[in-house]
């Protein structure tokens, strides 16, 4: 009955594009093939049933139709860059130390900050909150990677009308969905077969994972004015794209006439392409560091991707960080046995007031499953759609 009451409800709502359905499924697709054996375990048991036990397809699609019916999530996908003098077209990018934009209802920085602080303050215990942290972050790691989710200008692109394939859109969506879709039919593939999209990007794009996955982005503990320092390098390399001079605004400010579906869609789809497959290494090194400070201290976790190289990353990003980075780092970069390791929450939307949280096991995580799942306020919603 749960999982048939969580079906309706991710069925119900009205799609809301991110990268669009093609490049987070594909996104989602590219992190589960990357998991380690412990972070695998941990989503699986984890996510909600009718997800499958995976990170691709629908899952990293959830948060766009979940903020459908919960509209106080809808600032975390994105960061509005705002400038001193009000602009939104500055004359250089990258990233403003604590962003006024930043604050309130937070934005994707808070909300990967704070979903990764769930995860961790919990020893990724099976509840309702760590079913919501894992989806929450398959969506906004491939959120932060899409440049003009780092952006204010035009409302990220958004008001900024235009023409692909001789039909009206704006700058934001193309990025979003046309472009990816262009391509997938470009290389013969469906714009619903994401795994076989997944495929193919790992294979021409899999030399960028080692540094994509470097300690500068995979990071769960080191902080930078309130927030995660690796969610911050994330979005400053979104941003930056955002000047390059053969690339988005420059290109659509020489032309914005031009129908985007031509020129511009080459010059830009490989930089797309790039940043999908960044994102889905970057999602599975996230989840392979959070399994690892989850399990127990007595066991030994194998096959893992970015997180067996835990220790070398502390030493690094304590030596590269900056001194007010390094001086607001949180505790340990591994959780010791004796003691949980705590990130600061920058925000935290109230919980419902009748929230019901799932009966903790008591079990150890990863011979255990998440039988049901379920979050007062998506029963309301179905209540409200019956009646």
């Amino acid at each position: 009955m749960i999982a048939l009451a969580l079906f309706v409800a991710a069925t119900v709502s009205v799609e809301v594009s991110a990268w669009g359905s093609l490049g987070h499924s594909t996104t989602g697709e590219i992190a589960q093939r990357h998991l380690s054996p412990n972070a695998k375990a941990m989503v699986s048991a984890m996510l909600m049933p009718e997800f499958m036990k995976s990170l691709g397809g629908k899952t990293p699609n959830w948060a766009d139709n979940w903020r459908t019916a919960h509209p106080e999530t809808a600032p975390w996908h994105f960061i509005n860059y705002k400038y001193e003098d009000g602009s939104d077209n500055p004359k250089t990018c990258g990233y403003i130390p604590a962003p006024t934009s930043c604050t309130g209802t937070g934005c994707v920085l808070t909300a990967i900050t704070n979903q990764t602080a769930v995860l961790l303050n919990n020893k990724c215990s099976i509840s309702n909150e760590s079913t919501l942290a894992v989806q929450y972050l398959t969506h906004f790691l491939g959120d932060i990677t899409q440049p003009l989710h780092n952006c204010f200008r035009d409302l990220g692109g958004n008001k900024a009308e235009l023409m692909y394939k001789n039909k009206k859109s704006n700058f934001h969506s193309i990025h979003d969905t046309a472009i990816p879709e262009q391509y997938a039919a470009e290389v013969g593939i469906n714009a619903t077969d994401y795994s076989s999209l997944a495929t193919h990007i790992i294979s021409k794009y899999g030399d960028l994972k080692a540094n994509a996955t470097n300690s500068r982005f995979i990071d769960l503990h080191t902080l930078r004015d309130g927030f995660l320092s690796a969610a911050v390098e994330m979005s400053t390399e979104g941003n930056l794209y955002l000047c390059e001079k053969s690339l988005f605004w420059t290109l659509y400010d020489a032309n914005p006439k031009q129908d985007f579906s031509g020129a511009y869609y080459q010059a830009t789809k490989d930089v797309l392409n790039a940043q999908i497959a960044k994102a889905g290494f970057r999602i599975a090194a996230w989840f392979n560091m959070i399994a690892d400070e989850c399990a127990p201290s007595s066991s030994t976790s194998t096959g893992t991707t970015a997180a067996t190289a835990t220790a070398d990353s502390s030493v690094s990003t304590a030596s590269s960080a900056s001194a007010d980075a390094s001086a607001s780092s949180a505790a340990s970069a591994v959780a010791s046995a004796s003691a949980a390791t705590t990130i600061p929450v920058v925000y935290s939307a109230p919980a419902p007031a009748s929230a019901t949280k799932a009966v903790s096991t008591g079990k150890n995580l990863y011979v255990s499953s998440a039988s049901s799942v379920v979050v007062s306020s998506v029963a309301a919603f179905i209540a409200a759609f019956v009646l």
